[in-house]
């Protein structure tokens, strides 16, 4: 058993590589080695809110007995709680519905929603990184003691542990290693710039240590943190190299969910590149709910200014 005390700085959901469901949490240790604790004691469930005057007892023994096949897979719910729980601001009695695995919440919903005394079903839609830190109390850039033995990992990091106990420490992490970056392209006069048409210009990058402008437009300087390169296949592959060779706790743009990432990965893939900016060369994934659109990075996190302030700021904001 080894005990480490690290910030956890980003989470995922993984698979290893025998299949199995890990809580992934990256981070830094206090002496500044970036690690992966893996956990692997999972509890997934879902709500279901009855119809009033229904018979909930019966609903329960309902629930526990279902079981079929997706697939090859058998699948089952593993168990069920009756629970009182305020909704909408009464008291209801409502079912909590254990699964056996993450993968399996969506299907078992759908059936939990066939029942005709079901109301409401909740949960099966919450991202299950967040429900996961709000379930163990984790708040991410807070120091942390975590006893577990080091394992074996795919992950491109220092080392990993395999969680036994985690303990809060109360601290904060106050040198986070942040990098910013912005690009700029071209485009016509009067229209918005279009990623299966118009190249990337320039790309830079500014935090603890680096200052740093790539382009492959020549002109006279004398700035050393300005870089010149032959083409838009060669500036992104600049990018990549720079945050590969950095390492950031977190890469920090404006407006880079709704058009410098889903720009970077429409001209990467058109100049024939993968945008591996996260963990184990994975590519940046772009992810679009309606007009919005959101960027993920594996083992990196991303952080979009802009969209931020309207989330979270915007309703104090005067202008």
């Amino acid at each position: 058993m080894k005990t480490i005390l690290f910030y956890p700085v980003q989470v995922e959901f993984d698979l290893d590589e025998e299949n199995n469901e890990v809580i992934k949490l990256f981070g830094r240790t206090i002496d500044g080695k970036y690690i992966c604790v893996h956990d692997y004691k999972l509890t997934s469930y879902i709500w279901a809110v009855p119809y009033k005057n229904k018979d909930v007892d019966m609903l329960e023994n309902s629930f526990k007995s279902i079981s079929f096949k997706e697939g090859k897979k058998e699948l089952k719910v593993k168990d069920v709680k009756i629970v009182d729980k305020n909704y909408l601001g009464k008291k209801r009695k409502v079912l909590q519905v254990f699964t056996h695995a993450v993968r399996d919440i969506q299907v078992i919903s759908k059936v939990i929603k066939s029942y005709p005394e079901i109301e409401y079903v909740l949960g099966e839609d919450l991202n299950f990184q967040r429900y996961y830190l709000a379930e163990k109390d984790i708040l991410p850039l807070q120091l942390y003691e975590v006893t577990g033995n080091i394992i074996h990992s795919k992950d491109d990091v220092d080392f990993s542990i395999d969680l036994q106990s985690i303990q809060n420490k109360d601290q904060w992490l106050e040198n986070q290693k942040v990098l910013a970056f912005d690009i700029e392209v071209y485009t016509q006069p009067d229209r918005y710039p279009l990623a299966d048409n118009d190249p990337i210009l320039m790309i830079s990058f500014f935090g603890q240590d680096i200052k740093k402008v790539i382009t492959w437009k020549r002109f006279k300087t004398n700035k050393s943190w300005i870089e010149f390169v032959n083409d838009e296949f060669a500036l992104i592959k600049r990018s990549i190299e720079i945050i590969n060779e950095y390492k950031p706790d977190c890469l920090v743009g404006y407006f880079s969910d709704g058009f410098d990432l889903p720009y970077l990965k429409a001209r990467a893939d058109i100049n024939g590149l993968r945008l591996t900016y996260g963990l184990n060369e994975s590519q940046v994934k772009i992810t679009k709910l309606g007009e919005m659109t959101s960027a993920r990075i594996y083992g990196l996190a991303h952080l979009d200014i802009l969209r931020f302030i309207r989330n979270v700021f915007s309703t104090s904001l005067e202008t």
